[in-house]
C-alpha cells in the first residue's frame, strides 16, 4: 500500500468509480483487491483501475 506503480497499457473508465488513464503515468496503489480492480491515486483523483494495466516501480527510479 502507498507503492508507485507505473500505467503499462492507457484505459477509459467505463462508469465514475474508475479513472481513466494514459500509458505512462505513475500512481500510487493505496488499496488491492482479489477482484483485479485496485484503487489507486493519480495527481489529485482516486478512483478504481485495472490491476494487470499496472507495473510496480520498486527497485526503479521513479521521476518525482
Amino acid at each position: 500500500i502507498g507503492e508507485t506503480y507505473v500505467v503499462n497499457k492507457s484505459y477509459t473508465a467505463k462508469d465514475r468509480e474508475e479513472l481513466s488513464l494514459e500509458q505512462g503515468s505513475f500512481v500510487t496503489v493505496l488499496e488491492k483487491s482479489f477482484t483485479g480492480w485496485w484503487i489507486v491515486s493519480f495527481k489529485n483523483l482516486t478512483g478504481q483501475f485495472p490491476a494487470i494495466y499496472l507495473t510496480s516501480c520498486k527497485g526503479r527510479a521513479v521521476p518525482t
